[in-house]
């Protein structure tokens, strides 16, 4: 696991971490794959490029691991982070639902 903490003037202004799991599909060639988690940067500091920042950070460290397929989740009311996923590389691949009666 890769843990990044994005620090401005002394203040912690977001964080994020990558984490290598073994594939499930015994089938696959593939036989790690990554997620891209707990992306979160403070009110304070949006704007400024620091999501894009940590991202690259962890995508980084992925690649150095020999990883290929990186994933991550994203809630669908989240426009501003699904733009900022798909302008960084990150295509949508399944959806998942659930059920609230």
């Amino acid at each position: 696991m890769h843990f990044v903490v994005a620090e401005c003037n002394g203040k912690i202004a977001g964080c994020g971490f990558g984490q290598i799991l073994d594939n499930p599909d015994e089938c696959s060639k593939i036989k790690k794959f990554a997620y891209v988690r707990l992306i979160y940067v403070s009110d304070e500091f949006r704007g400024k490029g620091i999501a894009t920042l940590i991202i690259d950070d962890v995508i980084k460290w992925l690649k150095s691991k020999g990883i290929v397929d990186i994933r991550l989740n994203v809630y669908s009311q989240n426009t501003g982070a699904m733009n900022l996923y798909k302008k960084l590389g990150f295509e949508d691949f399944m959806l998942e639902m659930q059920y609230k009666r």
